[in-house]
């Protein structure tokens, strides 16, 4: 599935219609929705996109949520897409922890595209309620040339990575489960089935074949297709699963004629596993013919070589094929198939002609199609019409001359699809643009309400566009080039625009506005200082303009000490030379920061005494003590011993606070052990200090006992 053709239809410049944005920004509503441009076969990487960003922005459309899905509104994560259909039917698959996203049990849902502005009609829902962690919708009807909606969540505001595909088609007959049921084929446009389920009322038409080796009904999950041979050519086709399972397919020659099953001789067959089931080695989980290959089939398993493919077929004029397609994984998950090759499918040719230069058509004027469709000995029993937006009538049917008139200008695509006496559907489309027929004197105008810039540099201006008179509805424009039903345009920086509009019948207007922006608001934290390490400094900051209303935050906070309540005057002691951020945010959520360095000499300054005096008579004083004393840079002393001149520890203390140098009066060492005084002389001491840039010095030195 991750394939990406370019269609011929984008080649003709069908129109774009894109997301009317300065910026590209996440399409997380309805007015960012990201525009999938060749919606004929799409699929975006795996993962690409999430819905972890998804959520409801003030002032942006806010859609209740669809029927089908789970959850509550507060718990929304969607994102958004849209889409101008080439075809009558789309296939949407949304593929998250199913194929290496992360995103469970997805749902999505199908939208008309009214530009987001009021409601929005929705045409089809899904939701992933077997959890397999995929979800694929149909729809069908679809007119082409309009524009769609794909809103994409997780089930009870699940969020993940999720892979987007899309298949925009012409859809055959809907195959039925036995041969007698098979959807005629009668051209090789790509296709996708949706879901299968069930082996049919005979489920084991396979039998004989490499399928029917594999125990019981050789069918459970699926779909028969036939056609005849148009011309002599090669065949070859991919089968894609929409969800990773094991498909196996048989190819059968009907030798008695497309409608005689009984005889069906099998010429290729491909049971080679293609899931992702533990510890079985797969074969991947596309299948199907091709060149390069040289067997003829391919049995159970996924062994000698085998890769899911087994060679193309040369197909011979007037000769009928089935192509069974098994869904073996029982998943009910459909697949996409792609025929190759030069054969060719015997049917009818689909054509029909305007009776007017479609190059000069303008609108609100008269086109006659009539059929020119060629019925290659296949009788033509039903017509079917779609003229496309902006067409009066939009649909038709029968082989009679069908009257149309266009009352919107801009690319267009009519259809016509023919079904043959056999059942098979082909469809034949012509691009062609639509002239305007615009009257200047019209009464037409173009109002714009702007949103200024909530904070100075912060692009959230906003400029909602409304036509007035005219003949809506309106397309409005960024750049006069790419056109939308958005009126609205996020985003945007301060300054002047010029917004662009056209009606359906090609009058355009231009008006200028002009988005605003308030004053910055900017915050100083005052003036670098140097100080000595533990030495408080005292920090002023102030704002601009003063009449916001702002509040402060400091950052880091370690050491800082507000002076007033709003701690525009602080006082620190910084750790070590430190940079200290302030955030100042006002009460509009703008938001401005300054930042200031407070550089430390660092003075490890630390003062033991030399002596101390022990007598048991005499007044306690400082002498009677031994402590360590510091300069204002050291913090604690986290550790103190005293050993006498043998090494005997005489004394140990922990955790000695230290306030401006000066240690904890109530620790230190009194001269005593085990509550004697200790004899005169020299003593050791060794103590472990930590200072306020958290370095740690081990120190160590020598004193005196008196008495």
């Amino acid at each position: 599935m991750n394939r990406l053709r370019v269609s011929p239809l984008l080649l003709l410049g069908f129109l774009c219609i894109c997301v009317a944005s300065l910026n590209a920004q996440d399409n997380i509503s309805c007015d960012r929705a990201q525009q999938i441009a060749d919606p004929a076969d799409y699929c975006s990487v795996v993962g690409e996109f999430t819905n972890v960003n998804g959520a409801d922005l003030p002032g942006e459309a806010i859609y209740s949520l669809p029927l089908c899905w789970s959850g509550r509104e507060s718990e929304s994560h969607d994102v958004w897409f849209r889409f101008t259909a080439m075809a009558k039917a789309v296939n949407i698959l949304v593929n998250g922890s199913a194929n290496q996203g992360t995103l469970n049990q997805p749902q999505v849902n199908l939208y008309e595209d009214n530009g987001c502005f009021g409601t929005i009609r929705p045409l089809a829902c899904e939701r992933d309620e077997r959890g397999v962690g995929a979800i694929n919708l149909f729809q069908g009807g679809l007119v082409i040339g309009a524009s769609y909606l794909i809103r994409v969540d997780g089930s009870d505001g699940a969020v993940g990575t999720f892979q987007l595909c899309l298949n925009n088609f012409n859809p055959p007959v809907e195959p039925g489960q036995d041969f007698s049921g098979s959807s005629i084929l009668c051209d090789k446009s790509t296709f996708t089935v949706q879901t299968v389920s069930g082996g049919g009322t005979d489920s084991d038409e396979a039998r004989g074949t490499c399928l029917g080796g594999l125990g019981g009904d050789s069918e459970n999950q699926s779909t028969w297709f036939s056609w005849t041979a148009a011309n002599s050519g090669t065949l070859g086709f991919v089968i894609s699963p929409l969800l990773e399972d094991d498909i196996d397919w048989v190819l059968f020659e009907l030798p008695d004629g497309l409608d005689q099953g009984d005889s069906r001789v099998p010429i290729r067959c491909s049971a080679a596993y293609g899931g992702n089931a533990p510890g079985v080695v797969s074969c991947g989980s596309l299948t199907g013919m091709r060149e390069e290959a040289n067997d003829v089939e391919e049995g159970g398993g996924c062994i000698d070589g085998q890769d899911g493919f087994v060679s193309s077929i040369n197909m011979v004029e007037g000769t009928s094929y089935a192509l069974l397609v098994n869904n073996w994984d029982e998943s009910g998950a459909g697949f996409e198939i792609d025929f190759t090759g030069t054969g060719e499918f015997l049917g009818p040719e689909p054509l029909f002609e305007p009776d007017v230069n479609l190059d000069i058509l303008e609108c609100d004027r008269e086109v006659i199609f009539t059929d020119a469709s060629m019925d290659n000995n296949t009788s033509i029993v039903s017509w079917e019409w779609n003229f496309g937006q902006g067409a009066t009538p939009q649909f038709g049917s029968g082989q009679q001359p069908q009257s149309v008139t266009y009352e919107s200008i801009g690319e267009k695509i009519a259809a016509l699809t023919v079904e043959s006496e056999k059942g098979c559907l082909v469809t034949y489309t012509l691009p062609f643009t639509i002239q305007p027929c615009c009257d200047d004197l019209v009464d037409f105008t173009l109002d714009l309400t702007p949103t200024d810039l909530g904070c100075a540099n912060v692009p959230t201006g906003a400029i909602f566009a409304q036509g007035v008179g005219g003949n809506p509805d309106y397309l409005y424009s960024f750049d006069d080039v790419n056109y939308s039903l958005n009126p609205n345009f996020r985003d945007l920086a301060a300054g002047t625009y010029t917004i662009y509009t056209r009606d359906i019948k090609g009058c355009e207007r231009s008006e200028m506005v002009m988005i605003s922006e308030p004053e910055a608001l900017t915050v100083e934290a005052g003036d670098p200082q140097t100080t000595d390490l533990g030495l408080p400094v005292e920090i002023n900051a102030s704002y601009n303009p003063p009449e916001y209303n702002v509040t402060l935050e400091w950052t880091p906070t370690e050491g800082i000490t507000c002076i007033d309540p709003e701690c525009f005057e602080l006082s620190v002691i910084a750790r070590g030379t430190t940079t200290y951020t302030v955030t100042a945010t006002s009460d509009d959520g703008c938001v401005a920061q300054d930042m200031v360095t407070i550089t430390t000499n660092a003075n490890y300054d630390v003062y033991p005494p030399t002596a101390i005096i022990i007598e048991s008579n005499q007044p306690e004083s400082e002498n009677n003590y031994f402590r360590i004393f510091a300069g204002p840079s050291a913090e604690i002393v986290e550790q103190l011993m005293v050993f006498d001149r043998w090494g005997n520890r005489m004394y140990m203390e922990t955790d000695i606070s230290l306030d401006s140098g000066i240690p904890d009066t109530k620790k230190g060492w009194d001269g005593r052990f085990r509550g004697k005084l200790v004899d005169t002389g020299t003593y050791s001491w060794v103590a472990r200090v930590r200072f306020f840039d958290d370095t740690i010095q081990i120190l160590n030195g020598d004193f005196t006992v008196m008495r």
